[in-house]
């Protein structure tokens, strides 16, 4: 009966007090507030409970209220009733949620970093000055640092400190190892690694603080040169040869030839000039011939595109204008003591454009397997498409002779060769 008195009394006592001071206190006598409270046992080690029990509802119960005034305080002790809506739309937890007129709202307690995660609601700025922040494990660490004008992410390893970009699953990282290499690799599935400027800017590399290769804009790489002209620019130090190339396979028949412009440096190719020798020996014997009589050749043992041979007529067609050096050697046998011979070259219309002369020195007779040999070089100038003969003269009946046969033995003595100079 004790309780049943006390608290109608309690309640007139804080209307009368109320009605008369607009101001409430418990456990003292000169409130501060429109409700003061104050700690039975404000120090010391008494166990008694001192605090203020706020309504302890469930989230249903919550829920079902109407006509809640604004900021009314609740403590939702069970989130198994109920339901993730209306009022209680943020009513997701057990804790403390206050009325802001439309729904209960939970009273939200400063999140520590260091042991709980966070939701960033707005955005944020961290205003360091010349601090630096560090984020550490033991030895390794990721700090972010300020100096003068610059600005620095640091990641530092004992052994690695690295860097990673990733784009879903392509890698691509930097980093240094301790007294070791440092690296710029791309892993993952990407597709490349590429070096661009988006702008009308060159790529430099420099070693040793000192520039060494430049891309220039416009795509040319230059080699000790900050302003490279053409695609591959290689400028020496001093006196030194500036390119090297090991490993350069044997030229074909068809390859083009690699040359320099000694004026300027550039590179070319000069498309390659077919082989300038032709070379053939007389076909058979040529025996009981008098006057001016051409001479036939086998087929050539070397010849190129700059001409052409036919064996059965002996005349011979430049394909190509130019110099050209003839040289002729024939062995003449069936021919008198002191007799004059001839060999040359004659044009198209049957005239010498060049010969050379000797006399016999001794009587050779047509049965001889050693004649007497004659040679006659000199230098023509011929067009393309000239047809020449090489022929022979005697001012009795003679022979050519193809191979001789002596006490040294056999080989061949009548050849005629013609280079292009």
């Amino acid at each position: 009966m004790k309780k049943e008195t006390i608290l109608p009394i309690v309640l007139f006592l804080t209307g009368f007090s109320n009605a008369f001071f607009s101001q409430v206190g418990i456990n003292n006598t000169t409130p501060d507030a429109t409700l003061d409270i104050t700690a039975k046992n404000v120090t010391g080690t008494a166990s008694a409970v001192d605090g203020l029990l706020i309504p302890r509802v469930d989230r249903e119960r919550a829920q079902s209220m109407t006509g809640v005034p604004v900021s009314t305080l609740i403590y939702v002790n069970n989130i198994a009733t109920g339901t993730l809506a209306g009022t209680a739309l943020n009513i997701d937890a057990v804790g403390y949620y206050y009325y802001n007129g439309t729904v209960w709202t939970k009273l939200n307690i400063p999140v520590n970093i260091y042991n709980a995660d966070g939701t960033l609601l707005t955005n944020r700025t961290v205003t360091m000055g010349t601090n630096t922040l560090q984020f550490r494990n033991g030895s390794n660490s990721i700090i972010f640092s300020n100096v003068g004008t610059q600005s620095f992410l640091t990641a530092s390893g004992a052994s690695r400190g690295a860097i990673r970009a990733q784009g879903g699953s392509a890698i691509l990282d930097m980093f240094v190892d301790n007294a070791n290499s440092a690296q710029l690799a791309a892993s993952g599935n990407a597709a490349s690694l590429n070096l661009i400027t988006q702008s009308a800017s060159p790529i430099i590399f420099s070693t040793n603080n000192v520039q060494q290769a430049t891309v220039s804009s416009s795509g040319n790489l230059g080699i000790n040169t900050t302003n490279p002209t053409h695609k591959l620019h290689v400028v020496p130090s001093a006196s030194t040869d500036p390119v090297k190339i090991e490993g350069l396979r044997i030229a074909s028949g068809t390859d083009n030839n690699v040359v320099v412009d000694l004026s300027t440096g550039v590179l070319k190719y000069s498309p390659t000039v077919a082989q300038p020798l032709f070379h053939a020996k007389l076909a058979a014997n040529q025996t009981s011939l008098t006057g001016t009589n051409t001479i036939l050749l086998g087929t050539p043992d070397a010849t190129s595109s700059l001409y052409s041979y036919n064996t059965s007529t002996g005349v011979m067609t430049f394909n190509s204008a130019g110099n050209y050096l003839v040289q002729m050697q024939m062995s003449f046998r069936n021919v008198s003591a002191n007799e004059q011979v001839i060999i040359g070259i004659r044009d198209a219309g049957g005239d010498f454009i060049g010969r050379g002369s000797t006399r016999i020195a001794t009587t050779i007779p047509v049965t001889a397997t050693v004649g007497q040999i004659h040679n006659y070089t000199t230098v023509i100038s011929a067009t393309a498409g000239q047809q020449i003969t090489f022929a022979a003269n005697g001012a009795n009946t003679y022979a050519l002779l193809r191979d001789e046969v002596g006490t040294i033995g056999t080989g061949n003595v009548s050849n005629i060769t013609v280079i292009k100079l």
